[in-house]
């Protein structure tokens, strides 16, 4: 994992103002240091709180801000700090501010803190092979949808990468997209893909959409009976998805998932048994 760095297309210039206006209150009435304030200020300038008071918050926008932190390699103790921050903020203002917040606003805030993130992580689980041919048909439904499940379950990529896989960073020779010295290999699924998405116009998939796409497919999953009562798909679940059905070629160290033509049975010249290797190397030099 590499170093925790929050996306900026997902930060807003601005506080919401009547948040802001609370922030200074609440600043004015204690004694914490900097950081504390700050880590507050970071949590709304989240771009989906940019327009929202927090006393209309719920559950699930804290939820979302703490996956956004989970997924760009957070450490937990950070995530469960900010959760503790946000738990005495909140209490402070049911106190001053009793007409905006109700005994029981965020009652339960303290439940998601995470505690460690391989423990989460090992919470999330990969897709069946049902599951995951019903979502590669659904997914034809929607090219955003197809895109970003794609990018994710064919390169097992970092979440805080996604924004490198864009048609803007594409290196066809390199069969790769590149961005920042950062380079992200492709294969042909995802070649096919940009094909299609190229000819869209305006086409984009940004960072932020990756949480209601994979909604998407959660719902259609759980419409079709395919998932458990409250079982949810998240993006630890692809890559796990990704590591589950995806192999290594042992002569040229190619990934490929585990589909018919994706391998050949091969009778080597130095071994008489037959080998599995990748149908574009066959074990060939």
């Amino acid at each position: 994992m590499g170093k925790a760095s929050f996306p900026k297309e997902l930060t807003a210039k601005e506080i919401e103002s009547n948040n802001k206006n609370w922030i200074d209150q609440y600043k004015a009435m204690t004694d914490f240091d900097k950081g504390y304030y700050q880590k507050l200020e970071n949590f709304f300038k989240f771009h989906k709180f940019t327009n929202k008071p927090f006393n209309l918050f719920v559950q699930k926008d804290v939820e979302e801000y703490i996956k956004v932190l989970f997924d760009n390699d957070y450490a937990p103790n950070l995530i469960d700090s900010l959760i503790s921050h946000l738990s005495s903020f909140k209490n402070f203002l049911i106190e001053q501010y009793p007409d905006n917040f109700n005994q029981s606003f965020l009652n339960n805030i303290l439940s998601l803190k995470i505690g460690t993130k391989e423990k989460k992580y090992a919470e999330s689980r990969p897709l069946t092979y049902k599951q995951l041919v019903l979502t590669k048909q659904y997914i034809k439904s929607n090219i955003k949808t197809e895109y970003i499940f794609q990018v994710f379950y064919q390169l097992g990529i970092d979440k805080k990468n996604f924004h490198i896989c864009s048609l803007d960073n594409v290196v066809e020779e390199e069969h790769a997209f590149v961005k920042d010295n950062i380079l992200i290999k492709y294969n042909s699924v995802i070649e096919e893909l940009l094909t299609r998405v190229s000819l869209e116009p305006n086409f984009k998939a940004t960072s932020h959409m990756i949480t209601d796409h994979l909604r998407g497919i959660q719902t259609h999953l759980s419409e079709n009976n395919m998932l458990e009562e409250g079982q949810t798909l998240t993006y630890n679940d692809i890559i796990k998805s990704h590591k589950r059905f995806f192999f290594i070629c042992p002569h040229c160290d190619e990934k490929r998932e585990n589909l018919s033509f994706n391998w050949a049975l091969v009778k080597t010249n130095y071994n008489n048994e037959m080998q599995l290797f990748c149908s574009s190397c066959k074990g060939q030099s």
